[in-house]
Parts: C-alpha cells; structure tokens; sequence
C-alpha cells in the first residue's frame, strides 16, 4: 500500500483501514495544528511525490497550484462537452444523408442490409469519405480525443496534489496520536496495521 502511494499515477487516492483510523481518531481541537512530522513515512512520501511531480509542500502553495488545476479541468470539461454535441449533430447529419440515398441502411440486421452492402459497400464507403462533415467530424473525434486524454493527466495531477496533502496530514496525525491516544486506541491501530500487513495471529 505504502508503495502504491508512493508510486502510483492513476486517479485513484488508495486509503488503509489504518489510515481511515487516524483520520477518524483525530480530535477537532487538533485539526488545526500545523506541527509537521517529519520522520514519519507518511512525510516521506509527500517529499517523494512532490518532488517527483515538482510540487511544493508548502500547504498554500499547493492549495493554490490545485485551484489551477481545477479551473483547467473545468474548462476542459466545458470544451469536451461542446465538441460531444457538435459532434453528435454532425453524426447524425451524415447518417440522415446516408439514409435518404440508401434507406436499407437503417435496418443493418436484415436480408436486404445484407444484399445492398454485398453489392454496394465500397460505393457507401466513398460516399461517405467524400464528405466534407465527414472530414469534420473525424477531425473533432480526434480533438476530443487528445482533450480527454489531457483531462485525464490534469486529473491525475490532481490527485498526486491531494496526495501530498493527505500524506502531510496522516503525518501530522500520527504524531498526535503517539501524544494522545489511550492505550486501548493504541492497541486497536496496532491491531488493524497487523491484518494490513498479513499477521492474523500472535
């Protein structure tokens, strides 16, 4: 899990039991503390990840990089969703046209779908290509192609933002709960980072 944390790119932000246990235990009169942990492997891995991706562990330095990266994401949205209709009506013009000159084709799962594209394929095929919407449309379908794989990196690189926050605050964390948790919290937490680790009995 550890490693995953450390290395991962996706999307996903992978949480432990443990993990969601400090995060439960802590204190509301503590979640305003800004005592770093600095041996904590938590930390470590918020140096490695902002490090790697050039991020800055600064907590409003991050704030404000992920507040970028948020109107990027938006905006990108608002383009794909621009390009899926544009893109939708200029489908459906072509397939409107194709109908009007070869009306079987609205029924693909009959003999006579099957009789017109033996005889008549490469001709629809051409027709089709020569369209100047043709050309459009395969065009706009590229677009959104790169725009959605630029989304995903942006998202991405969001994550590995929110990465490096959350690792900061289990940090954090973890120092306090070393402080101020009861024996009895403290035994449970063990516990729970024995199963994560495969230790089922003592």
């Amino acid at each position: 899990h550890l490693y995953a944390l450390m290395a991962g790119e996706s999307q996903d932000l992978s949480r432990s039991t443990s993990e969601m246990y400090l995060e439960t235990w802590e204190p509301w009169y503590l979640r305003w503390s800004y005592e770093e942990n600095r041996e904590s492997h938590y930390w470590k891995i918020a140096e490695h990840v902002a490090r790697v991706h050039g991020f800055s562990l600064d907590g409003w330095a991050l704030a404000t990089q992920k507040r970028r990266l948020q109107r990027a994401i938006d905006e990108g949205g608002l383009r794909q969703q621009k390009l899926y209709e544009s893109s939708r009506e200029m489908a459906s013009r072509l397939q409107s046209e194709l109908l009007r000159n070869w009306p079987k084709l609205q029924h693909p799962y009959t003999r006579s779908f099957l009789d017109l594209m033996q005889a008549r394929a490469p001709e629809i095929a051409a027709a089709i290509r020569d369209k100047a919407d043709y050309r459009r449309l395969v065009a706009m379908q590229d677009d959104l192609d790169r725009l959605n794989q630029k989304q995903s990196s942006l998202e991405r690189e969001t994550t590995q933002i929110d990465k490096v926050i959350r690792m900061k605050r289990l940090a954090r964390i973890e120092k306090d709960f070393q402080r101020f948790a009861s024996n009895e919290e403290k035994r449970h937490f063990d516990r729970l980072l024995e199963c994560e680790n495969g230790v089922f009995f003592r």
